[in-house]
C-alpha cells in the first residue's frame, strides 16, 4: 500500500505526520502497520509545547528556517499537516530516506 504523506504545493511541501508527544525516541520514523510518518518529541502536549518542539525539530532535521514551517492543520490534534516553505518533495524524501516507500505525487 502506498500512501502519499508529502506533496509539492506552490509554496513548498505539505508534510502529513502523526506527532508522538513524550516520546523516548525523538525524530521521524515510519510506521509500517499504519503506513504513516511519525515524529517523536519529548515535550508534553500542553500549551502548545509539543507543537513548538516539533517545529524546532523539523527545522533542524530539514535545515529549513523555523519561520518557513507552518502547521496548516492539526494544531490541537496528533495528526498534523505541516507546510515546509521553499522545500521540495525530493529533498524531503531524501532526508527521510523513505523514497522507496512513498511516491512523490
Amino acid at each position: 500500500m502506498q500512501v502519499v504523506f508529502c506533496r509539492q504545493v506552490e509554496s513548498g511541501v505539505e508534510l502529513r505526520l502523526r506527532i508522538v508527544p513524550r516520546s523516548k525516541k525523538r525524530g521521524p520514523s515510519w510506521d509500517d502497520k499504519k503506513h504513516e510518518l511519525r515524529w517523536g518529541v519529548s515535550a508534553a502536549p500542553v500549551d502548545g509545547q509539543a507543537n513548538d518542539e516539533l517545529i524546532v525539530e523539523v527545522s533542524r532535521f530539514f535545515r529549513i528556517p523555523k519561520t518557513n514551517i507552518n502547521i496548516k492543520s492539526g494544531l490541537q490534534g496528533r495528526n498534523k499537516c505541516l507546510l515546509l516553505g521553499g522545500a521540495t518533495v525530493e529533498a524531503v524524501l531524501l532526508a527521510l530516506q523513505l523514497d522507496d516507500r512513498c511516491p512523490s505525487a
